[in-house]
């Protein structure tokens, strides 16, 4: 079984721990999503810089501003690791403007989509990618009304954010959608998963690559194949290695993370860690794999990878609301 990145998972259980004693009004499902954010750059999370960049927020923002809502925490943590976090929040504000101006309603998941678009362009090119991930919504829409929703966002930003065609890019998603439906039942999930899909080439061995990781995982007693969590091949689907080396390595993360103080199964909900082994595995290959794998999939990686993670925190977020307000 080949092992993940050792010093990464120290790094990310350290910085999630240093998060969880110092910002206590925020989630601990943000709280580790913001201590991957940093693990990704090998970095321990910078808890001072973060707490500035939320003062940031909160002094550049009104006091219902989405920007401030449930997604904050992880906002800053994207500042923090920024080299100019006051210009990136700019860029962030005016991105998020020109979201809600293309009829996008204010949202957590727009505020991150928001943050991801300014990271990932020039100021002259911010409205280009706005009205390309409206295109791609839209297309979306039409083909699947009850299933697209603002959860989906994130992702089609990240298509709006690529090269692929607009036209070329919506067909890829529904011929993937088209493959996987008959084998997994979320219709919401399966949808997610084909715009992940949609990102990397557009090969047609993608349906055998799905159902060999599902039983590659399942051959080490892990089950991805569920509503929130079947995004996440998508991720180990476009990435340079073979399935069962995958496997192990996602095995040997939930195995390390399982042993940790605060990853539990009192602390950590089953399909979150797992979902945090799938992305510590994946990370190594930004680095140790990138001769063989686009640039472009490596840059993406860190935003699928944040889509998924935003998506179950948010819904962690809400359920948790929604059980202290029913007590």
């Amino acid at each position: 079984m080949t092992r993940p990145n050792q010093a990464r998972i120290d790094l990310f259980v350290a910085s999630t721990q240093r998060l969880k004693g110092r910002f206590i009004w925020h989630n601990d499902t943000f709280k580790r999503l913001a201590a991957l954010l940093y693990a990704a750059d090998n970095r321990i999370a910078d808890s001072d810089a973060i707490q500035a960049s939320l003062q940031l927020i909160k002094g550049s923002t009104g006091p219902f501003s989405a920007l401030r809502g449930q997604t904050a925490l992880v906002l800053a943590a994207m500042l923090a690791r920024h080299p100019d976090p006051r210009q990136l929040l700019s860029a962030t504000q005016r991105a998020y403007a020109e979201l809600r101006a293309c009829r996008f309603g204010a949202s957590d998941y727009l505020a991150v989509a928001a943050c991801q678009i300014a990271g990932r362009t020039r100021p002259e090119t911010v409205g280009q990618a706005v009205e390309r991930t409206r295109a791609f919504y839209d297309g979306l829409k039409d083909r699947h009304f009850f299933l697209t929703g603002a959860d989906d966002i994130i992702y089609t930003a990240m298509l709006g954010l690529s090269e692929i065609g607009i036209t070329a890019g919506l067909e890829r998603v529904e011929d993937c959608y088209s493959d996987l439906k008959p084998y997994f039942r979320s219709g919401n999930a399966v949808l997610a998963l084909a715009q992940v899909l949609a990102l990397g080439d557009d090969r047609p061995k993608i349906l055998p690559r799905v159902l060999a990781l599902r039983d590659a995982l399942r051959t080490y007693g892990l089950k991805l194949d569920q509503t929130g969590t079947l995004a996440a091949f998508g991720v180990l689907a476009i990435l340079p290695a073979d399935e069962m080396t995958l496997a192990g390595q996602v095995r040997a993360a939930d195995d390390d993370l399982r042993g940790r103080k605060g990853f539990s199964g009192w602390s950590v909900t089953r399909q979150e860690r797992l979902l945090l082994a799938v992305s510590l595995a994946a990370l190594d290959y930004t680095e140790t794999q990138i001769a063989a794998w686009t640039s472009t999939l490596a840059t993406s990686l860190i935003d699928i990878i944040l889509a998924q993670q935003t998506a179950l925190a948010v819904t962690v977020a809400v359920s948790a609301a929604a059980a202290s307000s029913s007590s």
